[in-house]
């Protein structure tokens, strides 16, 4: 976990920072926008006719993400069909155990990770691209239990909150307000059920929140998993319950989505659409990374078992770490988990700026999953019994 957080750090302390203007038009320094990188990389790419076919993909992935990548892998292959089925990453998983017998799906893109892959085994190809050398060796998931069930190809922040400015206003409150987790609770007066947040059960955004609300809650700053102190933890979290009046969304985009309409002053997600919001410049709305602490994991493919394109699913693993698709994240709000790649969109931070940065032990919390989720339910059904 260190050696992983030393390489994240050095990383990120030296990441570029450009604005995106015009889709076109060079920023007030006269650098390339993302938009006009991302077309010099698709120029780049060299067609390959000779594939045909359909590929079927489900995803939970943000728009962002999908319309920087998709048009890299169509440009590679012309030739075949890709269907991106968007869904919730509880949702994903559902159908892809409902489909067990007769898969109709060939890869899940997003959502994936240790967890997901200790909690759903027997669903999943093995595969180890031949691409994954270029990823940093913490990155190339080719040694252990879970070796080559799933592709990370970049790193996601789990912790973020899209802020409507206009309506937490009308609250009575300040952008300035707003902290962190601790602010929420400490205004639950005026924020009570204008917070939005997602299932923990059903997306895995809002799981990474309660993993995180758990972890620092339990004193698990600069501490072992293994030592947090649960109950301090959970009690946070039944006042989290209280703030967002026992109700939740069943997606993560559903959260980010009503908070850009004004259906809710604050959301609690995660940092790729926050940044895609201010990237877009979508009015009135701000966001920020909780104080109290912000977590890191990297984000991953996995192949269906038995996928129906199994060649085709390989490919588009394949593309995901290759250099071509590792640049094309570059353009994205999504970080690249190719460690000599940066990101050049509006609102990026280094770790180094965004405050106690920790990461994640995986198998400790895919062995409390179960638990953990019962738990939340059983504070939700309390809660909502006694309104």
């Amino acid at each position: 976990m260190k050696k992983l957080l030393a390489v994240l750090l050095s990383l990120l302390m030296v990441v570029t920072m450009f604005g995106c203007q015009g889709e076109n038009e060079p920023d007030d320094t006269g650098e390339k926008t993302a938009a006009q990188v991302q077309k010099e990389i698709l120029a780049g790419i060299e067609p390959d006719v000779s594939v045909t076919g359909k590929l079927v993909v489900y995803s939970p992935n943000s728009n962002g993400e999908i319309n920087a990548i998709r048009p890299g892998f169509t440009t590679k292959y012309p030739n075949v069909t890709l269907e991106i089925v968007s869904l919730g990453t509880g949702d994903c998983l559902s159908r892809i155990q409902a489909e067990a017998e007769n898969p109709q799906c060939d890869v899940m893109w997003g959502g994936m990770n240790t967890e997901k892959w200790f909690n759903n085994q027997g669903l999943w190809e093995n595969y180890i691209s031949p691409n994954a050398q270029n990823l940093p060796e913490e990155y190339r998931n080719n040694t252990g239990d879970s070796a080559g069930f799933f592709t990370n190809y970049g790193l996601s922040g789990n912790t973020a909150f899209v802020i409507n400015t206009t309506v937490l206003e009308g609250l009575g409150l300040k952008l300035e307000d707003i902290t962190g987790y601790q602010s929420l609770v400490d205004h639950a007066d005026k924020l009570k059920g204008h917070v939005l947040s997602g299932d923990p059960v059903k997306s895995s955004s809002a799981w990474q929140e309660l993993v995180a609300m758990l972890y620092i809650y339990g004193g698990g700053q600069n501490n072992d998993w293994k030592a947090l102190d649960m109950d301090k933890g959970w009690a946070y979290v039944e006042k989290f319950v209280e703030v967002i009046d026992g109700s939740v969304l069943s997606s993560s985009s559903a959260v980010y989505k009503n908070v850009t309409a004004g259906e809710a002053a604050i959301g609690v997600t995660y940092e790729d659409p926050a940044l895609q919001l201010l990237k877009d410049e979508a009015p009135d709305i701000a966001m920020i990374y909780p104080a109290e602490g912000n977590n890191w994991t990297p984000c991953a493919a996995a192949i269906v078992k038995n996928a129906p394109h199994m060649d085709l699913a390989k490919l588009f693993i394949d593309f995901l770490v290759s250099t071509e698709g590792q640049n094309l994240y570059t353009c994205t709000t999504l970080r690249p988990a190719d460690a000599s790649m940066t990101n050049i969109v509006k609102g990026i931070k280094t770790f180094a700026e965004i405050p106690n940065v920790f990461l994640q032990d995986e198998l400790y919390i895919a062995s409390n999953t179960k638990d953990w989720r019962a738990k939340w339910t059983e504070l939700m059904d309390a809660y909502n019994a006694k309104k």
